[in-house]
């Protein structure tokens, strides 16, 4: 008897992993059967501990199946801007109020909603973050969780001997369960009740999210990092397998990835392809990425960086008949061109493509006043053609 096994199957469906092993048994050519074995591993996990999510957030808790709306839990990667927040108030009856995992958010919205929340909930609130403004206060256990599960890891970056505000109220003084709230030292792990103003008026926070499941990535390409001349056009694509997907991109300029709108040299931020027209080298090692959007699942695309290649070059001539000198330059800047140019307008651009002087060359050598400008690269540009690019140093 001759016994041959085949692995014929191994596809990857939404997040399940389906294997099916199929069997062949001949025995002289004369009987033939099939032994079919399949065998289901289940994994709706988009996202492990320690990830970032969607949000630009860390993932920091999987409860291991999507369940009342969300799978994950995410924590901002930043604390909010002052240590002065506080709770709520004193002796008020919150009972709804819960430590369990969770709970985060209906304590936040039962907090907001009573009339009585301190700065720490208003913040979560108010907070929009890597384009999503869904953040609350973490419950107890949420915030404990935080702290279990991210310090191993060296992640989060959270402040040491500071107490960090959780949503779940906590016996303090007279008022019992009324008068405080949980509050959490992360670098001793020391989870006390405090004083819901806050000790010393000291309370930080950090805000988290909830994150429904995303039945593994549905993106079939990720955009590609683009390098292209100034005053051209970029473009980046992301495309998903799934029907009715909705797109969304968005760009870091420094406070975290924002949503973009089809605004000014912006096109196409709610389809699969982003248009960046007349980039300047403000636009320069821009990030961009997208979030696509499907019925009950949401991915993000990798990151794409856009890089401007300013094909003028600092000391590079646009047009070989015009100089300009000195560069860098300081307070002025001559502008050295022939016969055929005299006369011609010329126009100056800061590095955004912001028009901050103009005029005309009035002779073979003209020299501009750069009086009112700042440190940077601008472009100088005659008769709406020739181009060329100079620095502005002041001391």
């Amino acid at each position: 008897m001759v016994k041959v096994n085949l692995t014929i199957l191994k596809n990857l469906i939404l997040c399940n992993f389906v294997y099916i092993y199929l069997n062949f048994y001949s025995m002289n050519k004369l009987i033939l059967f099939f032994n079919l074995i399949v065998s289901f591993s289940i994994f709706s996990q988009c996202y492990q501990i320690g990830d970032i999510g969607p949000a630009g957030g860390i993932i920091f808790y999987d409860q291991g199946s999507n369940a009342n709306g969300w799978r994950y839990l995410e924590v901002c990667p930043i604390d909010s801007n002052t240590l002065s927040s506080s709770w709520g108030c004193y002796c008020f009856n919150l009972p709804t109020i819960s430590t369990a995992m969770g709970t985060g958010q209906q304590n936040s919205n039962t907090v907001l909603g009573s009339g009585c929340s301190g700065s720490a909930f208003q913040y979560c609130a108010n907070l929009n973050y890597g384009g999503y403004n869904d953040w609350f206060l973490p419950s107890k256990d949420e915030l404990q969780a935080i702290r279990d599960n991210l310090t191993p890891l060296n992640l989060g970056n959270f402040t040491p001997n500071i107490q960090y505000w959780s949503s779940s109220s906590a016996p303090y003084g007279a008022c019992g369960i009324d008068g405080g709230a949980w509050v959490l030292t992360f670098n001793t792990n020391s989870m006390i009740s405090e004083y819901r103003s806050g000790y010393q008026g000291q309370g930080m926070v950090r805000a988290i999210r909830a994150v429904s499941s995303c039945c593994g990535s549905f993106i079939t390409s990720q955009p590609l990092s683009q390098s292209v001349n100034i005053n051209t056009t970029a473009q980046f694509t992301a495309t998903s397998n799934s029907p009715g997907s909705t797109y969304q991109w968005q760009t870091d300029l420094g406070v975290g990835f924002q949503n973009l709108n089809s605004v000014s040299q912006y096109s196409g931020t709610g389809t699969s392809t982003l248009s960046v027209s007349n980039v300047t080298m403000g636009n320069n090692n821009q990030p961009f990425r997208c979030i696509i959007t499907t019925p009950g699942c949401v991915d993000t695309s990798n990151v794409a960086v856009l890089t401007v290649i300013n094909n003028a070059g600092v000391n590079e001539e646009l047009t070989s008949n015009i100089v300009i000198y000195p560069n860098p330059s300081n307070d002025k800047l001559t502008v050295s061109v022939d016969e055929t140019i005299i006369g011609k307008e010329y126009s100056i651009f800061d590095q955004v493509g912001k028009l901050v002087s103009k005029g005309s060359l009035i002779n073979a050598n003209t020299t501009l006043s750069l009086n009112g400008l700042s440190n940077g690269i601008y472009t100088l540009q005659i008769d709406g053609k020739g181009r060329k690019t100079f620095v502005i140093q002041k001391d």
